[in-house]
This record gives structure tokens, C-alpha cells and sequence, in this order.
């Protein structure tokens, strides 16, 4: 209902309006903060504590028609906006007053069926309260009876899909304005298509808020289940897969599909999805636009090859809603309606009335309430703080009031009956917002150019280090472009050791692990973590004695058990190192979202650039010296960051005995042993330990060198996985709703000062940066010594650190575990590991590549046998080969897979050997030869270099061994 015009004849001014009827208080009416009261006196003094009856009382002897005339007239509106009381939201975004919009627009007129947000729906809502004074209709609860398509431009509607099933529209409309009402002030309404599935539009206000909360929100947890977003537009995703079962690959599917439309993308359906649905394996494809012409279920449908179904990630998975994602009972989001169709006034003199304050924002539309505060001034003597909460029927209400006191503010009027002057409705407007507007940001996010400056000058100065570091090494030999044997001391090679075994992503596994298995998980896996490295200092003085001339364990391998096992073994490093820069730029670019909200491709794109155009210049001597650098300069960080995290963190006692982190778990027993297995093993794997295994100029220089990292890595994993500890502790994790332990460090993190995330980001980009460029250095020298033997010209090995950063950034980009990622190559070298080391013993020289070979894919092949009888199913016995469930499961799997690895490995390994001892002595009886294989073999004189070799500055390697 709108206010009828005065019998008078005269537009509607800032001192006419209808009166407040039914005024309900509810947790919007209490303050936001404290107020500014540094005009108190000014204003205790000004009007006497005069009362008024009535706006008109004020504004009677002043021409009231002007204010209509300010209020009604768009024209006036839009030249106002010259002046520097700008206010909210002038224009929609093509330009629209929103002034020239309709005054007279009734709330429950719209019947368009095609409105998304008019359907009649009126789940969960009150029903109207009816004044017995007025006869006026007051809501509660609006958001079902106003149609913001009416207000606002289609192009700010946004589509979310991916939502659960299982909840009702009222509890799915509740969390998604929790969640995307961060990027602005958002309308939401769910529908559901014919098969029950679920989808929201989310009007927002403005283009740029729809813009970015289509981008930034991809991904979000509704429920527990991360959302998909896109500009509003029907469903154009559709799963293909084989009646056959066999499986289909992603091109086979997108061609399949291309013939009806232009595809936007197409993926592998979610292996829980798919298991849930019990369909084989399935590619979901989706189209750049939709096309209501488009069927393919209809085309495909008697395809006798393909099957075609409507993608429906909720209709695909399994039925009841998961306890740990209970919905709230719909306080928030009536509250939340509440506030976006409010104002906050503040800095209010002390004479101000209901009456008066509700009659001047009835000008602007319908006030439902005006709640009015006067606080005493603590410390001062009767000086008090006003200010008050009015609540509009129409959310964009608020911008009509705003725009009309910065219009009222500069009249020539200068007394409203010597109470309220122009000053104070200037003061006024300083504190006159929306009440959704004004809800703090967090407080541990710095700003998006903050952020940006602290990231890019961070990067700039790396590369201004590396590259000038690299002019100076212009000259060098291909020898020391791949290598730095015998050169480096104690201190650097910790350094070093310390800045390539972190990384960005242990801001993510350390703090997870401890919100699951506690102390006991830390503690456990930053021993795992470090004490491996203590294997460098005992076993690299044996090989490098050994071989002496090489500069990484594949080398060793070739000389030991021949070029086969090398190949072997170069495969698994290879494929190691790729997938552990993938999870690098994964994690980095994950960590820069949580910490400032900014997009992750800049920033990876930026690290890929910097890294190999200083690696590509000066090779593994630069990558040495600028870890050197970056390692000192994250031990000094972290440093400060646990100092800043100890003294503005407050544990909560109570949480530490509630939370049962402090006691053991089966959890924290399986860890014990899988974690020391896992990652001792997989170092082994990585050339980057072994380039610095062999830079050490003696002995007693790696011993301590290691050593020392092992002290300082210890450290440094402990203080990041006690965050977790700390983020439980603390009550901020796992918060509301609830989180993945993956991100305990950063919801640590918003609860502390800006400075130090922006810490926090320098120590990330150091740390991601040095652990990159090791890795990607790691992998051209191990590339060019076991594919080309060192044969191949230094330029196009500058090409090729830049050729292998097109996939990583690629595949990057998809990534979204970090752990997965790692867990991938770990049972590679839990069963080919330890297979391989039994030749490091004098005692048993008859031991073969052959038998690591077979030892090695026999171990993996046991993994798969233990998980077809553990599960009695031979799919997920196959599963259990990438640990899809990970390491944190609460049954044995995972657990058996790693004792199941090498177990196995020992045991197909010396299978092989009696089958090669078997095999060698049937042929030496039947060719009459003399039976060799147990006999010691003759040491091999070490290759000599020709002139041709030093010419071309080849790296001399020693004669191969044997294999079979």
C-alpha cells in the first residue's frame, strides 16, 4: 500500500508521510559500533531537548514543495550528483536514474510467468500482520513479495546450479544468500526443473557484482557441495558414456556433441557421481549457449553406441543430506531480507524523535519500523550518541533516502526550528548507508591493490635477482648449467634443502591433518616430512663415491643395474617432478584466492614466467643461489608470522579438551607408518635433493648441511600445522558454516591483522618461487642426462624448461587437491624404492635391474590385489592405486596399500631374480656355457672423454650395467 497524496494537491514532501504502525524489534535494531561523538557538545547545546510532534511541526514554516521538487525530479537528481555528497547506487548500470523509475510501483503486481523471482511462492513465510488502527498489511518478511526484476538489470542475474537436492527451497535460498551476498546485495530465488533438481537465480544490483560472484564464487560450498556458476541461462550440460561401458574419451564425446552446438568445455564426470549413479565411465559435456531448439537426448536416443542423459549432479548422488551441513532454521535470511531494505542513520542529535525521522523517510517509500537509540557517552558527562535503524517495504528505498538528504544537505535552509541544521543532516549523511553495506570486511584479507603490489613487486624483485645473478654466469660451461658437483658448503646446501622441500602447499596439508588426527598427526608428519632428508646425508657419500662423474640417482642406476632400469627409474622421477610443480602452481594459486579473493591465473602465469626465464639463463647455479636467498628470507617470516599468530590469537580452554586433539587416534597410528614410507621413499624420486646431494664439497659439509634442514624443516612444518591446532582452539574453524580442514590456516588468518596476510603472502611467494624453480631445474638436468645424455646443445635445453611450462599451467588450473596429487607418485615409490635399494649393498652384487623393474610394477600390482580383496570388488581395488579416498581414512586401505607396496615389491622382485636365475642357467646347460650369473662382476674402468666429448662439453658418465 503507498501513502495517498495530501488533500492539497501538492506532491508528497520531506515532511509528509505515513505515520509507523506495528513496529517489531528483532537483532537488526542493535548498534554496529560505536559512533563518532565528537559533536556531542555541539549538538546537546542545540535545541534544548525540544520535542515535536510531527515532521510538519519542523518543517512548516520553510518551503517544503523545494524537497518534493528534489525528491520527485529526476532531472534534479541527476545533476546532483556533480556534488560531493555522492550517493549510493545513483544509476542502474545502463544508465537509468532510478529516480525516473515508476514511484507508484505496487509490491505484489508482477504475474509475469516468466519472472524468475514472482512464482507465487510462499514457503516459510509469515503472513501479513494486519494494524487494527490502519488496516495496513506489514510483512515481516519481504522477499517473496517484491520482484527486484523490476528494479534491477537482467544482466546482473546470475545462475548457481550444482545445489543439494535434499533440501527445501527456503534452506537452499537461506545458504545462498549467506554465501554469494558477500559480493554484493543479492535477491535469490530457487526453482527446480521437472526431475526436482534444484537451481538459484541471484539478482544482484549491479553488472560488476553479478560479474564477480559468477567468477569468484565457482566453487563455493553450499551445503557441502561446491557450487557451479554462470550468467543466467538454462541447462546446456549433458553426460555421454557407452551402453557397452567401455570407456569414452573426452574428444570422442565433445565430437559426438559438436554437431548440435559449440562446446564450451567437456570433463570426466566425478568418480563419486558416477559410482552413485552406477554408470560407466562418463564425460560431461557442456555448450556455450543454450539452444531450447537443442535435444540431444531426442537425436541420441536410439544411438546404438552412446547413451546421452541430462547432466543432474544432484539426481546422480546419493539420497540424505550429510549431518555435518545441517541447514539453520531461516534466521539469517530474514534478517538478512531485513537489512537490505534498511538504513542506518547515524551521529543524530539528541532532540531526534521516531515521528520525525519516520516522516522524513517516508518520502522516500513505505517505512515498516524506525528504531531509535540514544546512548550515554562512556567517559563523558550526560553526553550521549543517537542514532537509528529504518526499515523500508522496498530494498532500493534506502537509496531514495540517501539521495535526498545529499540534495537537502545543500539548500540555503539553514534551521529547522532551531533544532536540526543543515550541519547535522551533512554530519548525518556521512553515517547514512545501507545496513547491508555496512557490515565489516573481514578483518585478515588485505585490498584487492594491496594485495596485487605486495604480490607482483614480491615477483619483480625475484627476477630482477635472478636474472642479474644470471648476466653474471652468462659464460658458463653446460657442465655447470646442469650441475654444481663439489662446490657448495654447509650453510647454503640447508638453505637450499629447506627452500626446496616446502612449498605453498604446506599452508593446506599441515593444518588439514591436524583438525583430523591432532598433536599426535603434526607432530607425526613433520617428522615424516624432515627426517628423510637425514637419508641424503647417509646414503649420498656412498653414491657419489660410486659415481662420481653423475649428478643424479637415475645415473647411479644406469651405472648399477643398466640403461633399462634408468629409463625406468627417469620415468617415475620425470612424471614425479610434473606432478609435483602442477600441485606447486596449484597451491599457489589456491592459497592467493583464500588469502586476498584476487584471481589464481595472474599470479601463476606471473611464477611460470619469472622462474624460467632466470632458469632457462643460468640453470641450476641460479636456482641454487636464489634458494639460498628465498630460504633464508621464509625462515625469517615464519618467524614473525608465529610471533604475530602467539600474540593475537585467543585460545579458548574449553575447546581443547572438547575438541579431542590432544588424544591418540587410529587415524594418528595408521599416519605413523604411512607418512615415514610416503615420503621418505618419494624423495628419492626428486632430482632436485640429489643435483644438492652432489653440489656439497665434502662429506662432512652434506652431513651438517642436512642436518640442519632437518632441524629447521621440523620446525617450520610444526609451527604450520599447530595453525590447525590453533584455528580449533581459537573457535574461528571450523567456522559457520563449516569448512574443509584444508582451509583452517586461513580462517586462522582472518582473525588477525592485515599485516600479517601480507606477510603471510610474501613468505607464500618466496616459498612457492624457490620450490618451483628447484623442481623445474631439477627436471631439464634429469631430462637431459638420461634422454640425451648430455649430448643435447644448451639452447634447446633453455627450451625446453619453457616447453614443459604449457601443460603444468594447464593442468594447474584443474587441480584442486594438493594431497591427491601428491599421493599419486607415493606408492610408485614405496614399491620401487626399496627394490632398488638393495643394490647400494657390496654383498649383493647379483641383484638386477630386472628384478627392480618387476619388483617395482609388482609391488603396484599387489596394491591392486589387496584392494580387489579388501573391497571384493576389483573397481575399487583399481581406485585404491591413486588412494582416491586419501590418507585420512578411517578403515585399513590406505594402510594396506603402503605395506602392500613394498611387501610386494620384495616379493615379485625376488620372484624375477629366480626366474632370471633359472632362466640363465637352463641356457648356460643347453649352450654348454660356463653358469656366470652368481659370479662378482668385474669393475668397470671409467669412460675417458674424447676430444669430441670435451669439445662439446659432454658430462662423462660411466659404463652401464647390467639388466638381465
Amino acid at each position: 500500500m503507498v501513502p495517498s497524496t495530501p488533500k492539497s494537491g501538492k506532491k508528497r514532501s520531506l515532511g509528509d508521510g505515513l505515520a509507523l504502525h506495528s513496529v517489531r524489534k528483532t537483532a537488526s535494531c542493535e548498534p554496529l559500533g560505536k559512533d563518532p561523538v565528537g559533536s556531542s557538545d555541539e549538538e546537546s547545546n542545540r535545541g534544548g531537548g525540544a520535542r515535536f510532534e510531527t515532521a510538519s511541526d519542523i518543517l512548516s514554516p520553510f518551503p517544503t514543495s523545494r524537497y518534493a521538487f528534489l525528491l520527485q525530479n529526476p532531472q534534479n537528481r541527476k545533476s546532483s550528483r556533480e556534488t560531493r555528497f555522492q550517493a549510493m547506487r545513483l544509476t542502474s548500470d545502463d544508465g537509468t536514474p532510478r529516480s525516473a523509475r515508476s514511484s507508484n510501483f505496487m509490491l505484489f503486481e508482477s504475474t509475469d510467468d516468466g519472472d524468475v523471482f514472482t512464482d507465487g511462492s510462499n514457503e516459510g513465510q509469515p503472513s501479513p500482520r494486519t494494524n487494527p488502527a490502519t488496516g495496513l498489511a506489514v510483512y515481516g518478511d519481504m522477499r517473496n513479495k517484491i520482484d527486484p526484476q523490476t528494479m534491477y538489470a537482467g544482466s546482473a542475474c546470475m545462475f548457481v546450479a550444482n545445489l543439494p537436492q535434499q533440501f527445501s527451497d527456503h534452506e537452499l535460498e537461506e545458504e545462498v544468500t549467506r554465501v554469494f551476498g558477500s559480493f554484493g546485495t543479492v535477491f535469490v530465488k530457487i526453482k527446480r526443473d521437472a526431475r526436482h533438481m534444484p537451481f538459484a537465480f541471484c539478482q544482484y544490483r549491479l553488472d560488476g557484482e553479478a560479474q564477480k560472484a559468477m567468477k569468484e564464487g565457482k566453487g563455493l560450498m553450499i551445503l557441502g557441495r561446491p557450487c557451479r556458476t554462470e550468467m543466467a541461462r538454462a541447462q546446456s550440460s549433458f553426460i555421454v558414456y557407452k551402453h557397452s561401458g567401455q570407456r569414452v574419451r573426452i574428444s570422442e564425446a565433445s565430437d559426438l556433441l559438436r554437431r548440435l552446438g559449440e562446446i564450451s568445455k567437456a570433463e570426466y564426470l566425478e568418480e563419486g557421481l558416477r559410482l552413485a549413479a552406477g554408470i560407466p565411465q562418463a564425460v560431461v559435456v557442456t555448450y556455450k549457449m543454450y539452444d531450447a531448439k537443442r535435444d540431444p537426448l531426442r537425436v541420441f536416443a536410439n544411438d546404438p553406441t552412446y547413451r546421452v542423459k541430462v547432466y543432474d549432479p544432484k539426481v546422480l548422488s546419493p539420497d540424505g543430506p550429510g549431518s555435518a551441513f545441517r541447514p539453520r532454521d531461516g534466521g539469517f535470511l530474514r534478517q538478512y531480507d531485513k537489512d537490505r531494505r534498511s538504513a542506518y542513520i547515524g551521529n543524530l542529535p539528541p532532540a531526534m524523535t521516531k515521528d520525525v525521522l519516520q516522516s522524513l523517510a517516508s518520502s522516500c517509500g513505505k517505512v515498516l519500523e524506525v528504531q531509535l537509540y540514544c546512548k550515554d557517552v562512556p567517559g563523558t558527562s550526560g553526553q550521549k550518541t543517537c542514532f537509528a535503524f529504518v526499515e523500508f517495504a522496498r530494498p532500493d528505498s534506502p537509496d531514495e533516502l540517501i539521495e535526498a538528504m545529499a540534495e537537502l544537505a545543500l539548500s540555503p535552509i539553514r534551521t529547522f526550528s532551531n533544532v536540526l541544521t543543515v550541519g547535522d543532516f551533512a554530519c548525518l549523511l556521512h553515517r547514512l548507508h545501507r545496513v547491508i553495506d555496512s557490515r565489516s570486511p573481514k578483518m585478515g584479507q588485505p585490498s584487492f591493490a594491496a594485495s596485487n603490489a605486495i604480490i607482483y613487486l614480491t615477483y619483480g624483485a625475484f627476477l630482477i635477482l635472478g636474472t642479474a645473478i644470471a648476466w653474471r654466469l652468462k659464460n658458463q660451461s653446460k657442465k655447470d648449467f646442469l650441475s654444481g658437483n663439489g662446490t657448495q658448503t654447509a650453510f647454503p646446501l640447508a638453505l637450499n634443502f629447506i627452500a626446496s622441500a616446502l612449498g605453498a602447499g604446506i599452508l593446506f596439508t599441515y593444518p588439514e591433518i591436524a583438525t583430523i588426527a591432532g598433536v599426535q598427526g603434526v607432530l607425526t608428519y613433520a617428522l615424516a616430512s624432515a627426517l628423510p632428508l637425514l637419508i641424503f646425508g647417509a646414503l649420498g657419500p656412498i653414491i657419489r663415491r660410486k659415481c662420481p662423474h653423475g649428478f643424479v640417482l637415475t645415473e647411479w642406476t644406469r651405472q648399477r643395474y643398466g640403461t633399462i632400469t634408468m629409463l625406468y627409474l627417469s620415468f617415475l622421477t620425470l612424471v614425479t617432478l610434473f606432478l609435483y610443480m602442477i600441485a606447486e602452481l596449484s597451491s599457489l594459486g589456491q592459497v592467493v584466492n583464500a588469502l586476498t579473493g584476487l584471481d589464481s591465473l595472474p599470479p601463476i602465469i606471473i611464477e611460470c614466467v619469472v622462474t624460467t626465464i632466470y632458469t632457462s639463463l643460468g640453470g641450476f647455479k641460479i636456482s641454487f643461489l636464489t634458494d639460498v636467498i628465498q630460504g633464508g628470507m621464509v625462515v625469517g617470516l615464519i618467524v614473525i608470522a608465529s610471533i604475530a599468530v602467539g600474540v593475537e590469537t585467543k585460545i579458548q580452554p574449553g575447546l581443547i579438551e572438547s575438541s579431542g586433539l590432544t588424544e591418540p587416534s587410529r587415524v594418528g597410528w595408521f599416519l605413523l607408518y604411512i607418512l615415514p614410507v610416503a615420503v621418505a621413499t618419494n624423495d628419492f624420486f626428486l632430482a632436485n635433493f640429489w643435483l644438492r646431494t652432489f653440489s656439497a664439497k665434502t662429506d662432512k659439509d652434506l652431513w651438517i648441511g642436512v642436518s640442519m634442514a632437518t632441524v629447521g624443516i621440523l620446525c617450520i612444518l610444526t609451527l604450520v600445522g599447530c595453525a590447525g591446532l590453533i584455528a580449533v582452539w581459537s573457535g574461528t574453524w571450523p567456522g559457520d558454516p563449516p569448512q574443509g580442514g584444508s582451509l583452517a590456516f586461513f580462517a586462522l588468518l582472518e582473525t588477525l591483522p592485515n599485516w600479517v596476510v601480507g606477510i603471510t603472502l610474501v613468505m607464500v611467494v618466496s616459498l612457492s618461487t624457490a620450490a618451483f624453480d628447484s623442481t623445474q631445474s631439477a627436471m631439464v638436468s634429469a631430462a637431459s642426462n638420461d634422454l640425451f645424455r648430455n649430448r643435447l646443445n644448451i639452447w634447446y635445453i633453455r627450451g625446453l624448461v619453457v616447453l614443459v611450462m604449457i601443460p603444468v599451467v594447464v593442468l594447474a588450473l584443474k587441480a584442486t587437491s594438493i594431497l591427491q596429487i601428491y599421493l599419486i607418485s607415493d606408492l610408485l615409490s614405496a614399491a620401487t624404492i626399496p627394490v632398488l635399494c638393495l643394490g647400494l649393498s657390496e654383498r649383493l652384487y647379483w641383484w638386477r635391474g630386472f628384478e627392480v623393474v618387476v619388483g617395482g610394477l609388482g609391488g603396484i600390482l599387489t596394491v591392486f590385489i589387496f584392494g580387489t580383496i579388501y573391497y571384493g570388488n576389483a573397481d575399487e581395488g583399481s581406485k585404491l592405486l591413486l588412494l582416491q579416498n586419501g590418507l585420512y581414512g578411517d578403515d585399513w586401505s590406505a594402510f594396506g596399500a603402503f605395506v602392500a607396496a613394498p611387501v610386494g615389491g620384495f616379493l615379485w622382485g625376488f620372484g624375477a631374480l629366480a626366474v632370471r636365475l633359472t632362466f640363465q642357467y637352463i641356457k648356460a646347460r643347453v649352450r654348454n656355457e660356463p653358469f656366470t650369473a652368481l659370479d662378482r662382476p668385474i669393475e668397470a674402468e671409467g669412460s675417458v672423454a674424447s676430444e669430441q666429448d670435451i669439445q662439446q662439453e659432454v658430462v662423462v658418465t660411466s659404463k652401464a650395467g647390467k639388466f638381465f
